[in-house]
């Protein structure tokens, strides 16, 4: 695949002028790292295609930025990490067919 080509949830960035000024060369796909069947859905979509780079960035934070750790509730802290880590993770093992190995 020739250009490059980078996945993001909503919100527009200079990425997406970049993207418009290019469009044979960046692509921007919304991505939920959090939704397995999403991560699967976009690798099949990306099946027969080689990336250059594979970058996965993602991140939240919690809901009430004024609570330490040891007041942030369970159910909020595994929220952040299933996003910040867990889906990062997974995106990365998912979408490594797109990726060639290194020489």
């Amino acid at each position: 695949m020739a250009g490059r080509r980078t996945v993001r949830e909503s919100g527009r960035t200079e990425l997406h002028d970049l993207a418009d000024a290019h469009p044979d060369q960046v692509t921007i796909e919304p991505l939920d790292v959090t939704e397995p069947d999403q991560i699967a859905e976009l690798r099949d979509r990306l099946a027969g295609n080689a990336l250059d780079i594979l970058f996965v960035n993602a991140g939240t934070a919690n809901r009430n930025a004024t609570e330490t750790i040891a007041e942030v509730p369970t159910d909020e802290f595994v929220r952040v990490m299933l996003t910040n880590a867990l889906g990062v993770m997974r995106a990365v093992e998912g979408l490594r067919i797109s990726c060639p190995p290194l020489a």
